[in-house]
């Protein structure tokens, strides 16, 4: 007896914590759907992007960067330029630097490790992205590697008596694993900023709705309790699925 009233508490309590779950979804789809359009029509992406870019890597060598990436000579790259805190990126989309911003981060990320592949195999005509990528490899001689990379032997051997291929995978090494954690730590910001967007937007969608479903002007009392409840559901939010799927698991016993 004990158990089944047991059971059916715990079937009402799941049943209505299904209900807030489902209507918490709801909230989260439309408060990711406003992100991502706000996103879109602001460039928030590539201006991110662009920032990220600009702080990981000194000037000189984002300005070789770009210009191995998008085929344009140096002199001719315009760089993201700051306006106070805000990064602004010109509108003109036939500008191959910064259609290259507009690119998914896992694009960016590919396309600078073949950068860094050219970069390694001609130091000399791109020195300052071969230094950031590249340099301070252990076991590695860039003064030799410099002067291999210009007349290296068919055997792979050099008048320096370096192992060519054994010092250009050291080098592609480092570079690669360097570029892997920019490119993790940028996804991980990106997401995290996304999650707090969603929160925040599905927080004030569900203050919206509570105020307007009081019907009349809400007491102070109830003021705070809806404030409550909001933060705690865009909180919530973008987990709701997760959330559903977890009551509908303990309502079915498993």
């Amino acid at each position: 007896m004990a158990a089944e009233l047991l059971q059916e508490a715990i079937n009402g309590l799941a049943e209505s914590a299904t209900d807030y779950a489902l209507a918490l979804s709801s909230v989260s789809v439309f408060a990711m759907a406003l992100v991502e359009t706000w996103k879109r029509i602001t460039g928030r992406r590539d201006g991110f992007q662009a920032a990220v870019l600009s702080r990981w890597m000194p000037a000189d060598a984002f300005r070789e960067l770009l210009a191995v990436a998008t085929a344009v000579r140096p002199d001719q790259i315009r760089l993201p330029v700051f306006a106070g805190k805000r990064l602004a990126l010109g509108r003109r989309s036939d500008r191959p630097e910064e259609a290259f911003f507009a690119l998914d981060l896992t694009a960016i990320v590919a396309r600078i490790r073949d950068a860094a592949e050219i970069a390694i195999l001609q130091p000399v005509d791109h020195p300052h992205l071969f230094a950031f990528l590249a340099g301070g490899t252990p076991g590695v001689d860039v003064t030799k590697w410099e002067a291999a990379t210009q007349a290296p032997r068919p055997d792979g051997s050099t008048d320096t008596g370096q192992d060519y291929w054994a010092d250009h995978e050291r080098l592609q090494r480092v570079a690669v694993a360097r570029i892997n954690a920019f490119g993790l730590a940028t996804q991980h910001t990106w997401a995290w900023r996304n999650r707090g967007a969603a929160m925040l937007t599905g927080a004030i969608l569900m203050f919206v709705a509570l105020w307007q479903n009081c019907g009349v002007q809400p007491a102070s009392g109830q003021i705070a309790q809806i404030a409550l409840i909001s933060c705690l559901g865009g909180a919530l939010a973008p987990y709701a699925k997760d959330l559903a799927a977890s009551i509908e698991n303990l309502r079915s016993g498993k």
